[in-house]
């Protein structure tokens, strides 16, 4: 709900500044300007730096800190995570509210200050990764989890479905009204979290059979027991070290190293949403809330994939095939793969909208949680 109006309202405000530095006679009439006439290049150019700093800036404290706040999750439970997350991102978007505002006051690259208060949970990524942890704890290890993923993404997809509507009827009155609506919604969000039962319990137990399974067949000394690893007392600088000594095995593996930069490119088209909304608006002349519906058809689209199509793909590569779970997650995320790069190579050429929603269809076929479920084996939580 927040993408559209908050970028109507930058766009407003950019090119406000524009047409007051080159037509000052025209600049402090208080007519407001027409959207279409905010399509020039300087204007956009400006939104998408502004945009694409802001984007690049939000992916800092998950950097940093996205470990850190995945072992707090293992140590004292899973819920946790998703309520500081949650709560970092309604700070950040009500000072971008704020800022935008007040934008005869501040300059709107102080949204970029948003940011900070991502260090408060880590951000999107902590958050949602976090939602995948607490399903990965309940999901049963002898099937795959491949259906569990796309089941939980289809339905954060309804969201969309019923949001972007809403935003575009909010921002007919005013932008801001959408930008506030959305932050309630957030908040709501936040709460209903707590309401969440705790796996983390349930994950220890299956961890701690795993690793006794382990000890049983390589014979290993009693320093890596999980006995041991419980009683040990926990400060700083030895949560410090158990967390670089539990992510070694990341290093330990080339193919899962390889998997993680698969995450690069993932991130960047979720990004590259935001100038998605820009080239559709500028190319076929549509409003930035007209844009926005490129998301709804998308959610719907992937509803379909997540619920309808990949269940089936998953069925008759077990029946007819009879593959494992494993071999099944990875043939699935290769050709996820497959039609992500053919989306992301039409959106550069230029056609008619039908070609663009056509064109996101091949992107609505990539499904992160593909890549997720092949990462799920490998992890073994810290206790």
């Amino acid at each position: 709900m927040m993408r559209a109006p908050s970028m109507r309202i930058l766009e407003d405000i950019t090119c406000r500044k524009f047409y007051g530095s080159t037509t000052p006679f025209d600049s402090h009439g208080p007519r407001p300007i027409p959207e279409h006439e905010c399509k020039v290049a300087p204007v956009q150019a400006e939104i998408a730096m502004i945009k694409g700093w802001d984007n690049a800036l939000s992916c800092i404290p998950a950097i940093f800190l996205a470990i850190t706040y995945g072992y707090v999750g293992d140590r004292y439970g899973r819920k946790i995570m998703p309520v500081l997350a949650v709560f970092g991102i309604l700070l950040s978007q009500l000072w971008v509210q704020f800022v935008l505002y007040f934008n005869d006051t501040f300059d709107v690259r102080w949204i970029w200050a948003g940011n900070l208060f991502l260090l408060i949970g880590g951000g999107s990524a902590v958050s949602q990764n976090s939602i995948y942890a607490i399903v990965a704890d309940v999901a049963p290890e002898s099937k795959s989890k491949g259906p569990v993923f796309f089941q939980v993404s289809a339905a954060a997809l309804i969201s969309t479905v019923v949001g972007i509507p809403l935003s575009w009827l909010l921002m007919k009155i005013d932008p801001f009204n959408a930008l506030l609506a959305a932050s309630g919604f957030i908040a709501l969000g936040n709460m209903l979290v707590l309401f969440l039962p705790e796996t983390l319990q349930q994950a220890k137990k299956n961890d701690d059979a795993a690793l006794n399974h382990l000890v049983q067949d390589s014979h290993t000394d009693e320093d890596i027991s999980p006995t041991r690893a419980k009683s040990s007392k926990i400060d700083l600088r030895v949560m410090i070290v158990k967390v670089v000594h539990d992510s070694r095995f990341i290093l330990a593996n080339p193919g899962l190293c390889a998997l993680i930069f698969t995450f690069i490119p993932s991130s960047l088209s979720n990004n590259s949403v935001s100038i998605l909304f820009q080239l559709a608006s500028l190319r076929f002349h549509w409003s930035l809330a007209e844009a926005s519906f490129l998301l709804p058809f998308s959610s719907v689209t992937n509803f379909v994939i997540l619920i309808g199509i990949l269940p089936v793909i998953y069925s008759v590569l077990g029946s007819r095939f009879g593959l494992r779970s494993s071999s099944k997650d990875l043939l699935v995320a290769r050709g996820s793969l497959v039609f992500h790069i053919l989306g992301a190579l039409a959106i550069a050429f230029p056609a008619g909208p039908s070609f663009l929603y056509l064109r996101y269809l091949y992107i609505c076929l990539r499904r992160r949680p593909c890549f997720r479920l092949t990462l799920s084996p490998h992890i073994i939580r810290s206790s």
